[in-house]
């Protein structure tokens, strides 16, 4: 992904579907406001090339907008998806990446150098290169080659926009069953980020995974943080969760006695999302964690399966953007 989540500052890497759009959204949301100026969409479509920034090596690279959009293409979506949800996710990287370089537009970018966008070569974070996209595709490069690029060319002068500005294109790997609102997580009740149906995620490989936690285990995940954390000798009563959202995801929840937030609580714990249940388990408990990524805006496998069941690109961003529309040049 490119930024860093700037309100969990201390995680660098929990996990590659959330990096970007977190921080996006996270660091930018003060400025929506009915005095801000408004981003032209001419502006943002103009620009055709784009500064890289890599955190694995401290470089910075300026690169032609479509070199950048196929490397992160293969970054953030299986080739194998089909080509409707490949698209929608180009044109979420299209739109990201030109509402950062506007929302930084002469400002200085600390996190990324003065880059526009933020990568990590190193873990193909970000960006993925040709050569590495061979590697990864094997037998099935050509044919891969083919829909990536076709995914590209299709976004290359469009973006997705809500009224007549670019939107923050959040995106996810599974989510829960259904999408989570952005005001849940950042704050903000941004219109076209609000919680959508996503079944199809519940039928994931992957959807539902289990950790198993001991008391040693969570005093050392959160003690820096909460040091004042006293768990008892009775496991279900060391996690109570205090609320949830909509969408299943765990808000707030108190750890031995403390309050903790769900984003908090998952980044110290590598959890795959916020959505999880307890229970006890022979001195310990059992999280029961389902989906992966914050669930904010499109999720990358309800995408995929739109797209199998014959829904367009345009479908698929209406579907997760509630009221956004895709425009061109």
């Amino acid at each position: 992904m490119f930024i860093l989540l700037f309100f969990i500052p201390f995680i660098t890497f929990l996990h590659r579907q959330d990096v970007v759009v977190s921080g996006i959204v996270s660091q930018n949301i003060a400025k929506l406001s009915p005095d801000s100026e408004k981003p032209s969409v001419e502006n943002a479509l103009s620009k055709d090339v784009v500064t890289l920034y890599d955190a694995s090596t401290g470089r910075k690279t300026i690169m032609p907008l479509r070199e950048y959009l196929y490397g992160a293409l293969i970054s953030e979506m299986p080739a194998a998806y089909g080509e409707e949800a490949l698209k929608a996710q180009a044109l979420c990287c299209k739109t990201a990446a030109a509402r950062k370089a506007l929302d930084f537009q002469g400002s200085s970018q600390e996190d990324a150098d003065g880059a526009d966008i933020e990568i990590y070569s190193a873990c193909n974070i970000g960006y993925v290169s040709p050569r590495c996209a061979a590697e990864l595709w094997g037998d099935s490069l050509e044919e891969y080659e083919k829909k990536i690029q076709s995914a590209v060319d299709y976004a290359m002068d469009k973006l997705i926009v809500f009224g007549s500005e670019p939107i923050y294109p959040a995106w996810h790997a599974i989510s829960s069953g259904c999408t989570e609102d952005a005001v849940t997580w950042w704050g903000a009740d941004i219109p076209y980020l609000r919680s959508a149906d996503s079944e199809w995620d519940m039928r994931a490989d992957g959807f539902e995974t289990t950790v198993a936690l001991t008391r040693e285990d969570i005093e050392e995940a959160l003690g820096e943080m909460y040091p004042d954390i006293c768990l008892n000798d009775d496991p279900e009563k060391w996690i109570i969760v205090n609320s949830r959202s909509g969408a299943g995801n765990v808000v707030s929840l108190s750890v031995g006695g403390q309050r903790v937030s769900g984003g908090i609580f998952r980044a110290l714990l590598n959890l795959r999302s916020c959505c999880f249940e307890i229970s006890p388990n022979e001195g310990g408990v059992i999280l029961t964690v389902k989906g992966y990524g914050h669930g904010v805006g499109m999720s990358q496998y309800g995408a995929g399966c739109m797209a199998a069941r014959g829904s367009s690109c345009e479908e698929i961003i209406r579907h997760y953007f509630n009221g956004a529309e895709i425009v061109s040049e």
